[in-house]
């Protein structure tokens, strides 16, 4: 939530950054266990585990818990309704293709667009430990 001293990018920006780093937490966690995922296909080389619903499941409860009105689109529920040109925009594992077969190079993405712009974004590697944003 903002408070008046805060910006609404701000804000947007404060609750990407600590999706982000949770999810990568949790990713990380099913990272190091992932021959006990069950993975299954979505389309042809389009793999999806139950890591992948998880760690979206998270971000969106941190995003509904500060925005409940915001539009959420994310690569393994879609759509939660609403302005097409402004809500959030989470791809819960970025490269898990990579992910699946062990190989560390994937990380969390959040993006914020308002009125067809971008105005939040954040990328979490949590195999470095590092976070990268910008509004």
């Amino acid at each position: 939530m903002t408070s008046a001293s805060e910006s609404p990018d701000a804000a947007r920006l404060a609750t990407a950054r600590r999706a982000a780093e949770e999810a990568g937490r949790l990713a990380r966690r099913f990272f190091e266990d992932r021959e006990t995922l069950l993975i299954e296909a979505k389309g042809p080389q389009d793999l999806v585990s139950a890591a992948d619903r998880e760690v979206e499941a998270l971000i969106r409860r941190e995003i509904e818990r500060d925005f409940p009105e915001d539009r959420v689109l994310g690569e393994e529920f879609g759509d939660s309704g609403g302005d097409a040109a402004t809500g959030w925009v989470v791809d819960p594992i970025d490269g898990t293709q990579n992910f699946l077969r062990g190989i560390p190079q994937f990380v969390v993405s959040i993006a914020y667009r308002a009125k067809g712009e971008s105005r939040v974004g954040v990328i979490h590697d949590p195999n470095a430990g590092e976070t990268f944003w910008a509004t």
